[in-house]
């Protein structure tokens, strides 16, 4: 009897210290990406519609505004999109190798 106990214990312990880590994992990574990637970006375009806006006209800065817009909207449009094949490419690929027992 103390054996299933121990092995529960063991399966639990490991188990859920695998899912918090896959977690934590998950947040650092979203954080590093919006840290790192997403303030930058949008720190450069403000940068850069103001000193359009300055050095030359507001014509000039928003033409940079706008185009700047389009692209990140585009850009997310984009993602969704290809984001939609791969996990349709992911759930077919994970039925196949449960089917063939890899």
């Amino acid at each position: 009897m103390l054996y299933f106990i121990y092995l529960s214990l063991i399966y639990c312990t490991v188990y859920y210290t695998s899912c918090i880590d896959r977690g934590v994992s998950s947040i650092v990574s979203i954080l590093s990406s919006v840290l790192f990637d997403v303030i930058p970006t949008l720190v450069d375009i403000a940068i850069a519609v103001v000193y359009f806006t300055y050095a030359f006209d507001i014509f000039f800065g928003m033409i940079v505004f706008v185009t700047m817009s389009l692209y990140l909207v585009s850009t997310i449009i984009m993602t969704e999109w290809r984001t939609k094949y791969r996990r349709l490419t992911n759930l077919l690929d994970n039925a196949m190798e449960s089917k063939a027992g890899v």
